[in-house]
């Protein structure tokens, strides 16, 4: 397929969590094109400051970074290794991505001018780091 196309209100874990408090139904809120981003599509993490959505694009090798006030992609993470895992520390304005090749968590600040640095290690490959990013640790199933 030539494009993805990214179901913002489906996969913001923001919106979830609210809709799942209340009863409401999830509404479909806009969709954003992700041309030229090919295969897989896999986890992915939300910044409720920035409003920002951060896809990884597993096929692609790619982190897309979505503003989802201005409706567009806005960044691309590229050279990565089947990013996989993927979450979002917003007290550190820092993003985690877990590589499923090599078994590296890579770490970004965030407005992405800078990879801090890389954590290694056989038990980091295709982890889920949603929801396991807090201001002073990292965990790892």
């Amino acid at each position: 397929m030539s494009s993805k196309i990214a179901c913002v209100a489906l996969c913001c874990t923001g919106i979830a969590t609210v809709a799942a408090q209340s009863a409401a139904p999830l509404k479909l809120k806009q969709t954003l094109p992700l041309s030229g981003v090919e295969g897989r599509i896999d986890h992915f993490a939300f910044d409720p400051t920035g409003a920002r959505l951060f896809v990884c694009a597993l096929g692609n090798n790619t982190v897309e970074v979505l503003d989802l006030r201005k409706g567009e992609r806005v960044y691309s993470i590229i050279g990565l290794c089947a990013p996989q895992g993927i979450g979002y520390a917003p007290e550190l304005n820092r993003l985690f991505v877990a590589n499923d090749k090599g078994g590296v968590c890579k770490i970004y600040d965030g407005k992405f001018a800078i990879q801090n640095f890389d954590l290694m290690g056989h038990h980091l490959q295709g982890q889920d780091l949603s929801g396991t990013v807090h201001a002073t640790r990292l965990t790892v199933p």
